[in-house]
């Protein structure tokens, strides 16, 4: 009967020859995981004679959107390091200020390619004096069937299926 399921799964993998089989059980140990980092950094800006955008903390009467999440910014309005972000989270809270004293929310939000967990913040000062803030979101890769690996000499295969514990 072991035979018999051999030889059918045999077939089952007739013409693969650019693809690769892979043990589950060294996937879940840990196998080719990789670490990609994005970065989001953004800057005060002035745009008119009294117009300008400020990075601090929105008032809780000017956020517009209800949807965004303020609760991981600290008393600065960045985000703390550490903290896992998702999309619509705010990451750092803006608020533009015009010439008739009317304040308006435009803080930057994550984006849907953009989640993970905040790996590094960096706060500077710009060369035309103004703060700048820069960001970078860490997140763990997992291999997936139909993922691409490149050999040294450039072969490139993909994943085909995981072989189950045995």
């Amino acid at each position: 009967m072991k035979l018999g399921g051999n030889a059918q799964r045999s077939r089952c993998l007739d013409n693969q020859e650019d693809s690769i089989l892979i043990n589950k059980a060294a996937i879940d140990r840990g196998l080719f995981r990789v670490y990609t980092y994005k970065s989001v950094s953004t800057s005060e800006k002035k745009h008119a004679s009294n117009d300008n955008q400020v990075i601090e903390l929105p008032p809780k009467e000017i956020r517009v959107n209800h949807k965004y999440c303020y609760d991981k910014l600290d008393s600065d309005g960045i985000v703390k390091v550490g903290e896992e972000v998702e999309e619509f989270d705010v990451l750092v809270g803006k608020v533009r200020v015009s010439y008739e004293k009317a304040v308006q929310d435009c803080s930057v939000i994550c984006k849907s390619n953009e989640h993970g967990v905040v790996d590094d913040v960096c706060v500077t000062v710009n060369d035309k004096g103004y703060k700048h803030v820069k960001i970078r979101i860490r997140r763990v890769r997992i291999p997936e069937i139909g993922d691409k690996f490149a050999h040294v000499s450039a072969q490139k295969v993909s994943i085909f299926c995981f072989l189950k514990y045995i």
